[in-house]
């Protein structure tokens, strides 16, 4: 369950993200809000990348 959060969650993040680079392309809000969301972004895939490494580590003992 706690992988499928962090999944909807980095999924938010990346729409987020797409908007938010796409936004600032466009009216030139300022390379700190382009930085700023790349940072949130990397953080939340690898938030995710821990526990999807987590669930496959331990999914296995489940089952014996």
């Amino acid at each position: 369950m706690r992988w499928l959060v962090a999944m909807v969650t980095v999924a938010i993040i990346a729409v987020l993200a797409i908007v938010g680079l796409t936004v600032g392309a466009t009216e030139h809000i300022g390379q700190a809000a382009i930085v700023a969301i790349s940072t949130i972004t990397v953080a939340a895939l690898s938030t995710a990348g821990v526990a999807l490494r987590r669930r496959v580590r331990t999914a296995p003992q489940r089952r014996q």
